[in-house]
């Protein structure tokens, strides 16, 4: 697609020039680049690559049509993975679903912030909810 694009704009400059015809006097005319500028890279970081196009004959283009480079060649950055913040003190002792009238819970959390998972990092593996008895009575 863009090596049309190219061989559109070339049309209208050449068809351009025609269209002034012969009976107006030409101006001075900008020197023409013998290259189009470096087209995008195909990527934002690693090995990526861009070309460009000769504007001219090949001639003047020491014989070729296209020009290839590498470019973005600094590395990509890691993703950073999630990790664990300490544990939280354990919360009060709560009652919990048994027939055991004495028997409790308690609970203690922690988070996946330490640091929280970057795009394209790992969430934390392991449980957030830690539980351990306790006694009501």
């Amino acid at each position: 697609m863009k090596m049309h694009l190219v061989a559109v704009i070339l049309l209208v400059i050449c068809l351009g020039v025609e269209i002034q015809g012969k009976d107006k006097p030409r101006q001075a005319r900008k020197p023409q680049r013998t290259w189009s500028k470096w087209l995008r890279c195909t990527v934002s970081c690693g090995k990526g690559w861009q070309s460009r196009l000769c504007l001219k004959d090949r001639s003047s283009c020491n014989g070729r049509m296209a020009q290839r480079r590498m470019c973005n060649v600094h590395p990509c950055p890691v993703p950073e993975d999630g990790s664990w913040s300490a544990w939280q003190p354990y919360a009060d002792c709560e009652r919990s679903s048994t027939d055991y009238k004495c028997m409790g819970i308690q609970e203690s959390i922690r988070l996946c912030n330490s640091p929280a998972p970057q795009p394209g990092g790992k969430y934390c593996t392991g449980c957030e909810t830690r539980v351990k008895p306790c006694s009501l009575c």
